[in-house]
């Protein structure tokens, strides 16, 4: 039986159903051939769910450790059919550390790493900058768990490090941002 995000929702997994609803309709959005950065990789349920929807984007999966337990993202991957090391990279690392130096475009930031304030804060500072740096077009950005009972401090990070912003989307714990790049870049 092949493994898919839907398999890996509910309260150990960190995602549910309408997530992975709104993770798919967020990829189906981006152009072609996107690059997204999954912040707060563990289990791999977002990685899935983007690669689910779409089978031409590449995945940038960052977190500061592998995640034990039910199944790392690498192995869910592969129960899924996709395989770690073709569409989905593991970074490890600080997700603002990774931010500050990335080398490239982006087309979509999907942020659930740290829940604690200053994190989720430094997190959409970072990213909002390499996407008007890096991305010509510009790019989404979307944080989890806004809103959820369970992680309060998520909210009021992203309400005040998006101040600037209006959100296109706010669906379940998911609220999604249209961030504009600084300038037009050849690819």
């Amino acid at each position: 039986m092949t493994l898919h995000a839907i398999d890996l929702t509910g309260e150990a997994y960190h995602h549910y159903a309408d997530e992975i609803d709104t993770l798919h309709e967020l990829a189906a959005m981006l152009p072609a051939s996107p690059v997204v950065v999954n912040i707060g990789a563990c289990f791999g349920t977002s990685a899935i769910a983007i690669l689910e929807q779409r089978h031409d984007a590449f995945v940038f999966s960052v977190d500061v450790r592998r995640c034990d337990g039910y199944g790392d993202e690498a192995q869910n991957l592969v129960h899924a059919g996709m395989g770690d090391w073709n569409r989905c990279i593991r970074v490890l690392g600080r997700s603002q550390d990774v931010g500050v130096h990335w080398p490239g475009y982006v087309d979509m930031v999907f942020v659930d790493g740290s829940h604690a304030t200053e994190d989720v804060i430094a997190d959409a500072e970072v990213w909002v900058a390499a996407i008007r740096r890096k991305s010509g077009r510009g790019a989404i950005i979307a944080f989890h768990d806004y809103g959820n009972p369970i992680c309060p401090n998520v909210k009021g990070a992203v309400d005040r490090a998006m101040a600037g912003y209006e959100p296109f989307l706010q669906r379940g714990f998911i609220v999604a941002y249209r961030v504009e790049g600084d300038r037009y870049e050849c690819r």
